[in-house]
């Protein structure tokens, strides 16, 4: 409560002059109030600045302009790098360059029917330096292409070997242009099997059959080769393919690995053909062309023919040349010792046999054990079975076939053949059987032994083997 400085009157808070006596009050020491300072009487008076006024928003709004510019430049560039225009150059000039690299960036890898690798595209490049008129009608027809897309972004052509097309959006911005190239396929076609096959230098695999298609590939000059393992030589075919001479994508090469053949003749139709000592199991009435063959001198051809427990051999032909006449003839003196008859009628069709009833006899028996031999190495399997006694038929025909299916040729040697009786007779004989296995190696297996025939319904048939297995290899 407050009084009055000069009478003591009682003042209301804040009164100034005294009601009673008028005296003016004066303010007491150390009650006055603070003056605000400068600074905040000017902050008072102003009011704080916003954000948008500070220091740091002024930052970051040059650094998102920059950003922004940077942005609208690169996106300039980029736009500028993928028209249709700056890919034929770039196509033009990898060319030129022979720059597998560039190329590959320019190439249309959304055709996912294609392998674009290096090799593919090196081979692609190397076309386009042998054939130049081939380059300057691409080059026509970039140019071409590139103009139309220009006018009308959905233009296609379908119909060139190379053309420049679009092809959606490349970081969905971007128009995506490229260069595209229709593929080619591959059709060989050839008359052996199996023959390994090699496009450009490397293997596709073997051909198990006489026909297979390979692609798709890049436009190249295709050189194609087939490997033939004949039994006695190794063949090898090679053709060319120019795709723009074919005018096509579908590519058909014939490979003919026949390779080196011979006419082989005797005086005795029925003799056995033997090569450097080996039986083949082959009549010479029944070869008309044999091969392949190699015509290095390392082969040598001879007839042989087993009548009974002796054996007649021509003279050795030594092949050296594609188309050769080999002509086995095995001396008269030889039959002349073996009281051999019906010598006009045997010696050119060997139709008639001895005239020795007996010798006739261990002949055909001999012969039931070639031909058996005979019928599988050539995949006779039927005739072959059907030389088994009825007996021995009562085994399963297909898990007989099946194991010796892998079988291509058979060589036979008959040492001793004894006819026992009327009804039975045995063979004694040795074998090299020739396997192809499923990783292209051949089994060799050399045998002995002998075959127990007997005779039914008037003809001699394998009745029980007793054969042992004397060795075996792989070549």
């Amino acid at each position: 409560m407050e009084f009055c400085q000069n009478c003591g009157h009682k003042l209301n808070p804040g009164q100034k002059f005294c009601p009673d006596c008028g005296t003016v009050q004066k303010e007491k020491e150390g009650t006055s109030a603070p003056s605000p300072e400068p600074s905040r009487v000017k902050e008072v008076r102003q009011g704080k600045p916003s954000f948008f006024q500070s220091k740091g928003f002024k930052i970051i709004a040059g650094v998102i302009v920059v950003l922004a510019a940077g942005l609208f430049g690169t996106y300039k560039y980029m736009a500028s790098t993928m028209t249709p225009e700056k890919i034929e150059v770039q196509f033009i000039d990898a060319v030129k360059k022979q720059n597998a690299a560039e190329m590959k960036k320019v190439l249309n890898q959304k055709q996912t029917e294609l392998t674009i690798d290096d090799k593919a595209v090196k081979d692609f490049l190397a076309y386009y330096k042998k054939h130049p008129d081939v380059f300057s009608e691409t080059i026509a027809q970039l140019k071409k292409d590139a103009g139309s897309l220009a006018v009308n972004k959905n233009y296609n052509n379908k119909k060139a070997p190379v053309s420049l097309v679009r092809d959606g959006k490349k970081w969905l911005l971007f128009d995506y242009y490229a260069v595209n190239v229709k593929p080619y396929y591959i059709k060989v076609t050839t008359n052996q099997s199996p023959v390994e096959v090699l496009i450009n230098g490397q293997s596709v695999g073997k051909m198990e059959e006489d026909k297979a298609t390979y692609g798709p590939y890049l436009l190249s000059d295709f050189k194609i080769e087939g490997k033939y393992k004949g039994k006695y030589t190794p063949v090898t075919a090679t053709e060319s393919v120019d795709p723009y001479e074919e005018g096509s994508q579908n590519l058909h090469v014939d490979l003919d690995v026949t390779g080196d053949r011979v006419e082989v003749y005797s005086n005795v139709g029925d003799a056995l053909l033997y090569v450097n000592g080996q039986n083949t199991g082959k009549k010479i009435k029944d070869i008309e062309a044999f091969g392949p063959v190699p015509v290095d001198g390392s082969m040598k051809m001879q007839a042989v023919v087993q009548a009974g427990s002796r054996t007649m051999k021509s003279n050795e032909e030594v092949v050296t040349e594609d188309g050769q006449e080999v002509d086995l003839e095995i001396p008269e003196t030889d039959f002349n010792s073996m009281d051999y008859a019906g010598d006009a009628a045997y010696y050119d069709n060997g139709d008639a046999g001895y005239s020795d009833s007996s010798d006739s006899d261990t002949n055909a028996i001999a012969q039931v054990v070639n031909e058996h031999y005979q019928d599988i190495s050539n995949g006779n399997y039927e005739d072959a079975f059907q030389l088994f006694s009825a007996k021995r038929q009562k085994q399963s025909y297909s898990n007989w076939k099946k194991g010796v299916e892998k079988n291509y040729q058979n060589n036979v040697t008959i040492s001793d053949v004894q006819k026992v009786d009327d009804h039975n007779a045995v063979v004694s004989f040795s074998l090299t059987s020739y396997d192809r296995e499923s990783s292209g190696d051949t089994l060799v297996q050399v045998w002995g032994g002998k075959w127990n025939l007997i005779n039914e319904n008037g003809r001699w048939v394998l009745s029980k083997p007793e054969i042992k297995k004397l060795d075996s290899y792989t070549n």
